[in-house]
């Protein structure tokens, strides 16, 4: 995801492996060369906090094997960002 784009425009872009710039031991991909250069320049304004999401936004399927931490990870991403949280295992059941 572009961070540069999501503070700036609000918007959620995936970003691109040719556009790509590392800050605190970690990569970020840009959607353009314009947002690399911008994040070069002040990556800390782009990543300083978690950035704040609408559930319009995005859904997030989490996968993994039973018994991995998916629902205590669900759950932690309810609690910090309010998300609705669909556990299709239990709907299968029902």
């Amino acid at each position: 995801m572009d961070v540069v784009e999501l503070k700036d425009k609000k918007r959620v872009v995936k970003g691109k492996v040719e556009f790509s710039g590392c800050y605190a031991d970690r990569l970020f991909n840009l959607e353009s060369e314009e947002n690399l250069n911008k994040f070069v320049r002040q990556p800390r304004g782009y990543v300083s906090q978690a950035p704040v999401l609408t559930n319009d936004l995005l859904n997030i399927a989490l996968i993994g094997p039973r018994e991995s931490g998916k629902k205590t990870l669900a759950m932690q991403i309810q609690k910090h960002y309010k998300f609705r949280v669909v556990d299709l295992e239990q709907i299968v059941q029902d």
